[in-house]
């Protein structure tokens, strides 16, 4: 006999609405849940690398500092770098407090800046950028680099002769700190007197003092008298001013007098002997 149609009446009854929904939720957050753990195991994972990573460097013998490359170095001792940089040998390259031996570097007389370097795997670079004397003064003791800031540092005789710097002379006493600003008034004046010079465009090889004159040679061999240390920012423009008047004329001047507030008196170059 054939079998009866399977009733719509005996199938199972759908699920309601709500907790088709919760089901879904619930799958969602268990997924969100595995990618979170996932996550959260992977990055401390890496945390365990880093922090082993870092140990390793921080003591490891690999990274012991054993050379100290200087560079920059003219007028600085020897003998004082050494002494501040001496300290860092065996220890850990990447443990050292860089930042403190730049502190002490740069607190070195001559030292106007220094940058300290890690070099993989053992060397520490220290570049020194050194003050360059705007004046060196010759004096009993020796030779003495001032600044343009007015400070003065003793110069080494070695590095002096290859200095550009202009030469002071003169019957004065001087009384200086290394370091420290020099105030006695005929440096000072000689200072104001060889900018006001370069800010002319007047390249000075000397100045010398004389009780109250002052005295200027150019490198191109003309003397300028500036007598007084008054003015002299007017006196170097009217120094420029006759110099480039003799220049157009084709003559040479081997003294200009600038000690008249009106206009500069001027001793013509002999001419050279034929």
């Amino acid at each position: 006999m054939p079998s009866e149609p399977h009733s719509p009446a005996s199938a199972p009854p759908a699920p309601p609405p709500r907790y088709t929904q919760r089901r879904r939720r619930v799958r969602r957050w268990a997924r969100i849940g595995w990618r979170v753990g996932i996550g959260a195991a992977a990055v401390l994972v890496l945390l365990v690398a880093a922090g082993w990573g870092t140990y390793a460097f921080l003591h490891s013998d690999r990274f012991l500092i054993t050379d100290v490359a200087v560079s920059g170095v003219l007028r600085t001792p020897a003998d004082a770098v050494q002494r501040l940089t001496r300290p860092a040998r065996g220890q850990n390259l990447w443990a050292f407090d860089t930042h403190d031996l730049r502190a002490r570097l740069a607190a070195l007389p001559w030292v106007a800046a220094a940058r300290v370097a890690r070099r993989m795997p053992d060397t520490l670079a220290v570049t020194f950028t050194e003050r360059v004397p705007a004046l060196v003064i010759s004096t009993v003791d020796g030779l003495l680099g001032v600044s343009a800031e007015g400070c003065a540092f003793p110069e080494p005789a070695s590095v002096a002769a290859q200095d550009r710097a202009p030469r002071v002379y003169g019957t004065f006493s001087i009384s200086y700190a290394a370091g420290r600003p020099v105030t006695t008034p005929q440096v000072q004046a000689c200072l104001r007197a060889a900018d006001a010079l370069r800010h002319a465009q007047l390249p000075v090889a000397e100045l010398r003092v004389d009780g109250e004159n002052l005295t200027v040679l150019l490198e191109s061999g003309t003397m300028l008298a500036f007598g007084r240390a008054t003015e002299l920012e007017a006196k170097a423009v009217r120094a420029r001013v006759t110099l480039d008047e003799l220049h157009h004329r084709g003559e040479a001047a081997q003294l200009v007098d600038l000690r008249f507030p009106d206009a500069a008196a001027w001793t013509p170059r002999a001419a050279p002997p034929r």
